[in-house]
């Protein structure tokens, strides 16, 4: 090997989400606005890489539907630390229940 050439080395992040606030958005779609926190546990500065990192919301409606949404982690974070992020998901024509978040990797 030269001695140019960088050895990448896969970093197991030790990431969690957890959701704030949700409000809901009435105009001309019918929408929540989530406010969620990232977490890294880890030891290691969070960095997006080759493998991909996203926040999965599963929303629970009134009408018993579940709707699947999920938002890529572009951010960096540091360790033993957090970001707060918001996002839009639009219900269409139900009505928000419940949500939950999770992370998962492409």
């Amino acid at each position: 090997m030269s001695p140019t050439h960088h050895d990448t080395q896969s970093v197991d992040f030790e990431l969690e989400v957890g959701v704030l606030h949700v409000r809901e958005v009435q105009g001309e779609t019918n929408s929540i606005k989530v406010e969620y926190e990232v977490m890294n546990r880890g030891g290691d500065i969070f960095l997006p890489s080759a493998q991909t990192h996203n926040v999965f919301f599963m929303v629970k409606t009134q009408e018993g539907r579940e709707i699947g949404h999920y938002e890529r982690i572009y951010r960096k974070i540091a360790p033993n630390s957090s970001i707060i992020l918001e996002e839009t998901i639009n219900l269409s024509v139900y009505n928000y229940a419940s949500i939950e978040a999770s992370i998962f990797v492409e």
